[in-house]
């Protein structure tokens, strides 16, 4: 139980402190990755974004989706995303504070999960995969973007890695996973899915891997 405390309130630290910069850090690249996700939502999904953020993607996703719900473990990252919800004139759209590793949803709550710029960046990916199986439905699925940092296609992509590990070391990141393009495809075969499209996106350096995957 201790360890499960630290580990959550490193996260939560980390993100709390990052909540009122975070659309103006990540805005852009989302802007590239948002319609591949949106792209794989049906009209009669209800959708679950975990590590929601301040609901960048969640927003997008509720203009298609019969509902959206996005989770995070920051508050302050919630509460941002909350700000948005006037200007946005969406009733389907909800958020709350929830551990990706037991969240509180029942078993086969959700026709689709998002886990965005999430795996890599988590102590155990291979459980919050386990928890995402878990809340989804009999054939349902998971949509999951992760940057492959151990994919050093160019030099931009060697120095990102070198930053990523600066920073992870200087604390500034808590978890940091440098993962091949054959690693992340395992861990989501291993979590108890079958992968039906596996796609970098277009104009993202380091390489961005987009994979949709149905539960088995």
């Amino acid at each position: 139980m201790e360890q499960v405390e630290m580990r959550k309130n490193n996260e939560k630290k980390f993100w709390d402190r990052i909540a009122g910069m975070y659309d103006r850090m990540m805005e852009a690249h989302y802007r590239r990755i948002i319609h591949e996700i949106v792209s794989r939502i049906s009209g009669g999904d209800r959708v679950l974004e975990v590590a929601a953020g301040t609901g960048l993607i969640t927003y997008e996703a509720a203009r298609v989706a019969r509902e959206a719900i996005g989770i995070d473990i920051s508050d302050k990252m919630v509460r941002e995303a909350e700000k948005k919800r006037e200007d946005m004139n969406l009733d389907n759209i909800s958020f709350r504070v929830e551990d990706a590793y037991n969240m509180t949803f029942d078993d086969n709550s959700f026709d689709a999960v998002i886990a965005c710029n999430v795996i890599h960046i988590v102590q155990n990916p291979d459980a919050i995969l386990r928890e995402i199986r878990r809340v989804l439905r009999k054939n349902g699925r998971i949509i999951a973007v992760t940057y492959c940092y151990r994919e050093k296609t160019t030099f931009i992509a060697r120095f990102s890695l070198l930053l990523m590990v600066a920073m992870h070391r200087l604390k500034m990141i808590p978890y940091l996973h440098q993962l091949t393009i054959v690693d992340f495809e395992k861990l989501v075969v291993n979590g108890g899915f079958q992968i039906t499209a596996s796609k970098a996106i277009e104009n993202e350096n380091p390489l961005c891997l987009l994979i949709e995957a149905i539960k088995v």
